[in-house]
C-alpha cells in the first residue's frame, strides 16, 4: 500500500495520482478509468454544450423540477446557476456567467456566437458543473443504472427534466450499498446481551433506554395515562368551562415534564451503577456509527485494507 501511494503522490496532478491509486487497487475487477477531460469525450457533448449556451436548459429544467419537489415536501439539495459551465484557460478554471445577453469569463466579455465557435474549436475547454457533469457522463457512458451515494441522489432527482429536454437517457437511479466493519469479538458480546445488529444504529441516549426498559430497571411512559386522565376531564370542563382546558394541558404538561426529569435522573444513576458495561455498549457502537453518521463517512479504507489484504474487498463485494 505504501509503495502504491508513494508513486501515485509522485505524479504531476491530482487526476493522475487518483487514477493510479485506483487502477492499482481495482483493476482486475475490470473497471475503467477515462480523462473526461479529453477532446474526443467533450466533443460528443458539443451538442448539449451548445443547448446550454442558447437556452439555459439545465436552469429552466431544475427551477420547474425544484417547484415540483418543494410541493411534495422535500427540499432541494441544489439551486441551479443561470449557465451551468466553467472555462478552463492555463490552468485555471473559471465560472461562465450569462448576464445581460453576454457571456463573461474572468474580465473578458463573449458574445452567444463567440463561445459557440469556441466549444466547435475547442470543446475540451469547457468544463460542466455538478448538476451539467451528470448529463456528461451518461452521454459518454451510458448507463442502465447510475448507483450514487445519499447526496449525489438527492440532486440526481433534480435531473430528469434536464435530462429529457437533451434528449439523454436518464438511468435507473440507485442508492449504493453502506458499510459498517466490527470485530466479530465486539458482535459476539453485543448479541450476547440481548441487543440486536439493528440496535448498533440507534441513538445512544434512546439505546440505554431501552436497554433500562428490558432489563426492568424502571419503566416510566405516562403518555397513556395523562391521555385518560384528560379525556376522563375533557367532557366535564367543557360542559362548565371551556376556557379551563388550557389550563389543563398546562398542568398535565408540567407533571410530564417533572417524569421526565425523574426518568433522566433515574438513567443518569444508572449509567454510573453500571459504568463499564455503557461504556461499552458506547465503544462497540462507535464502531459503525458515531452521531448518527456511518464511519466510513470520515474514517479511510486503508488500515482495514492493511489488515485484511484482498480479502477487504472481497468481503465488501460478497456482501453487496
Amino acid at each position: 500500500m505504501i509503495s502504491i501511494f508513494e508513486e501515485a503522490f509522485s505524479k504531476s496532478n491530482w487526476a493522475d495520482c487518483t487514477r493510479f491509486w485506483v487502477d492499482k487497487l481495482f483493476s482486475k475487477y475490470g473497471l475503467i478509468v477515462l480523462d473526461a477531460d479529453s477532446k474526443e469525450l467533450k466533443t460528443v457533448f458539443r451538442p448539449t454544450l451548445e443547448l446550454e449556451i442558447k437556452q439555459q436548459f439545465v436552469y429552466n429544467a431544475v427551477v420547474n423540477t425544484n417547484n415540483s419537489i418543494s410541493k411534495e415536501g422535500y427540499y432541494p439539495k441544489i439551486n441551479p446557476r443561470k449557465l451551468n459551465l466553467f472555462y478552463f484557460n492555463n490552468g485555471n478554471r473559471k465560472r461562465i456567467v450569462f448576464k445581460e445577453g453576454v457571456f463573461l469569463i474572468g474580465d473578458l466579455t463573449y458574445s452567444q456566437d463567440q463561445i459557440l465557435k469556441m466549444i466547435e474549436l475547442n470543446p475540451e475547454n469547457f468544463s460542466p458543473n455538478v448538476l451539467l457533469r451528470p448529463l456528461y457522463q451518461e452521454s459518454i457512458l451510458p448507463n442502465l443504472a447510475y448507483i450514487g451515494g445519499p447526496a449525489e441522489i438527492e440532486y440526481w432527482a433534480q435531473l430528469k427534466e434536464a435530462f429529457d429536454f437533451s434528449n439523454v437517457d436518464y438511468p435507473k437511479v440507485i442508492l449504493r450499498d453502506h458499510f459498517g466493519w466490527i470485530n466479530n469479538s465486539d458482535l459476539d458480546w453485543w448479541r450476547s446481551k440481548g441487543l440486536k445488529e439493528s440496535d448498533l444504529f440507534l441513538d445512544y441516549d434512546v439505546l440505554v433506554k431501552k436497554i433500562l426498559i428490558k432489563e426492568k430497571v424502571f419503566s416510566l411512559n405516562v403518555e397513556d395515562h395523562l391521555q385518560a386522565i384528560k379525556n376522563n376531564l375533557l367532557n366535564e370542563i367543557q360542559a362548565v368551562d371551556s376556557s379551563v382546558e388550557s389550563m389543563l394541558n398546562g398542568e398535565l404538561q408540567k407533571f410530564k415534564n417533572g417524569i421526565n426529569k425523574i426518568e433522566s435522573k433515574l438513567t443518569r444513576s444508572s449509567k454510573r451503577n453500571n459504568e463499564i458495561f455503557y461504556n461499552k455498549v458506547k465503544k462497540v457502537q462507535n464502531s459503525i456509527i458515531i452521531n448518527g453518521n456511518l464511519n466510513e463517512r470520515k474514517e479511510g479504507f486503508i488500515p482495514l485494507y492493511n489488515s485484511l489484504g484482498d480479502q477487504y474487498l472481497s468481503f465488501l463485494l460478497e456482501a453487496s
